[in-house]
């Protein structure tokens, strides 16, 4: 029973836990991974996504979040 209501169960994160230290590819299977799905069906799903928006260069570059004027950057 337990398996079957974590199908439903989603994930909400407080604020972007997004790891500045990963490519935006890397954060996305580990994304991919939280909701239960193997680094092949990621993988796979993001592949098609890329190939669509054409962002193959894009999503391997490090993470990095714009300037927000007023705001402490780390």
């Amino acid at each position: 029973m337990d398996a079957a209501i974590r199908e439903h169960v989603g994930i909400v994160f407080q604020g972007s836990v997004l790891d500045r230290k990963l490519t935006a590819e890397e954060n996305l299977m580990t994304r991919g991974s939280f909701y239960g799905y193997t680094k092949k069906e990621v993988r796979e799903r993001l592949q098609k996504f890329w190939k669509f928006f054409e962002l193959n260069d894009t999503l391997r570059k490090a993470f990095r979040r714009p300037k927000t004027p007023g705001r402490c950057q780390k």
